[in-house]
């Protein structure tokens, strides 16, 4: 593999959305934080759910970028995945209920952020 291949399917680019959702909790518990490739993320929702996604699309639907947000599958894909880590969280007093709401919250584009 070339290098510039793998600066292309590596780590993907930090994304930092302004408010917490569904896809930017399923990228920071699926990747550690940023510790682990989000390639490797992205392998599993795409062998489990039978789809070719990439990087790309992944910050499209965090940011919500021109209305992108994930479909009901792979919503609830990343619901049954990141559910269980919250809960475990909260028993441990790390997060509280409010925390666990804007988690699993879908991304919100610029317009439904100013209430448009």
């Amino acid at each position: 593999m070339n290098e510039n291949a793998k600066k292309r399917w590596g780590r993907g680019a930090p994304v930092h959305p302004t408010d917490a959702n569904i896809v930017s909790t399923w990228r920071r518990l699926m990747t550690d934080g940023g510790a682990l490739p989000l390639s490797d993320a992205l392998k599993s929702l795409n062998q489990d759910l039978g789809t070719n996604y990439r990087h790309d699309r992944i910050t499209a639907w965090e940011q919500a970028l021109g209305g992108r947000k994930p479909n009901v599958q792979v919503y609830e894909y990343m619901l049954s995945v990141v559910i269980p880590l919250l809960l475990e969280q909260w028993k441990r007093g790390e997060i509280n209920e409010g925390d666990i709401v804007a988690a699993v919250a879908l991304p919100r584009t610029d317009s439904e952020v100013r209430g448009e």
